[in-house]
């Protein structure tokens, strides 16, 4: 009997779609990686400029996204890994809300889910979300 429960809950386990909370601290997960690295420390001395995603990147956005400057103003000076650590949680700013990509979205909580996740449920039959491609997207 108990074995036919534990069998029956795996299997429950394997066929629903299951949540990893990847979200959460992407500025506090980056700072300690990068930390590790050597190369990170040599850029120490950056200077704040502007940047606009029209610029470098033609996918869409929400309109009403407005990048905030958290380590400082335009033309002051930071380092990278302050950069790098504080921006990771920047698609999570708003950037992807509102939007209109996929008739899916209805399942994955918005565009910002559609985007940022990659749903896998029923074994893998039912695959819904773009977030695997958005990474090869930006890297």
């Amino acid at each position: 009997m108990k074995k036919t429960i534990v069998v029956f809950v795996l299997g429950l386990m394997i066929l629903l779609p299951s949540n990893v909370f990847g979200w959460s601290e992407h500025g506090l997960m980056t700072a300690q990686v990068m930390e590790s690295l050597s190369w990170v420390k040599d850029y120490k001395n950056i200077t704040i400029t502007p940047y606009t995603y029209q610029k470098y990147d033609n996918s869409v956005y929400n309109e009403k996204f407005i990048i905030k400057y958290l380590e400082g103003s335009v033309g002051e000076k930071t380092d990278a890994l302050t950069i790098l650590s504080i921006y990771s949680d920047e698609p999570d700013w708003d950037m992807d809300t509102d939007l209109n990509l996929s008739k899916f979205q209805l399942l994955t909580g918005d565009s910002q889910g559609y985007r940022h996740q990659r749903y896998v449920a029923f074994g893998g039959l039912l695959r819904v979300g773009v977030g695997h491609k958005r990474v090869q997207h930006f890297l």
